[in-house]
């Protein structure tokens, strides 16, 4: 995930940040109108820390290893630099969240961080724009949050809970597998319904 900020740089580079001492930072220069600087990452297969552990930590994760700010590669690490917890003070105005596959964008999710904190920005209130045309006026979501409704749920959007046969959704991120029957894959792993709209959702 990444948070907007403008710098002068035209293509996408990793840069310098000063927050007390220096950071390397990846900057996205390419996608969406550039300016998108990644502050957050999580990596499929890797755990621990999990999360919502590393979401909610008060430290970085892998700050200083420049290999994880590549998004082409899967180095074996998840990524959180000290901007997420110094939020008010970055003070982003917008955040997107990306999921890639060989290092381009699958899909992505923008939302307005104005006001925010590290935690509350990703609500459906923030939510400018995203890939499924009935996320933004849902009216029977059952979470929208970081930390999801259950157990090892992250970044969850889903809709009412009636089942696993008919859970309906988004979006999630998980550890491990909530339903009896769903196929567990490497930790964590993502879940996203096809563009367009919300479907029963396979958690994994």
């Amino acid at each position: 995930m990444t948070a907007l900020t403008r710098p002068k740089q035209l293509e996408s580079t990793i840069f310098l940040i000063m927050v007390w001492k220096p950071f390397p930072a990846y900057c996205d220069h390419t996608n969406d109108g550039g300016g998108w600087t990644m502050i957050f990452k999580v990596v499929g297969g890797v755990s621990p820390p999990e999360v919502g552990q590393l979401c909610k930590s008060s430290s970085a994760q892998s700050e200083n290893v420049t290999d994880t700010l590549d998004t082409t590669k899967n180095y074996p690490s998840h990524y959180k630099n000290r901007i997420v917890m110094n939020w008010q003070v970055f003070n982003p105005q917008e955040v997107r969240v990306v999921l890639y596959e060989n290092g381009n964008e699958l899909i992505s999710l923008k939302f307005n961080a104005s006001g925010t904190n590290n935690m509350d920005w990703f609500s459906q209130v923030n939510l400018i724009s995203s890939p499924w045309s009935d996320l933004k006026t849902a009216t029977n979501n059952n979470k929208f949050d970081i930390i999801g409704r259950l157990l090892d749920r992250y970044f969850e959007l889903s809709g009412p809970y009636t089942g696993c046969d008919s859970d309906t959704g988004w979006l999630v991120i998980t550890n491990h597998p909530v339903c009896r029957g769903t196929i567990a894959l490497p930790s964590p792993v993502s879940n996203t319904a096809r563009r367009g709209h919300s479907h029963v959702m396979q958690i994994t």
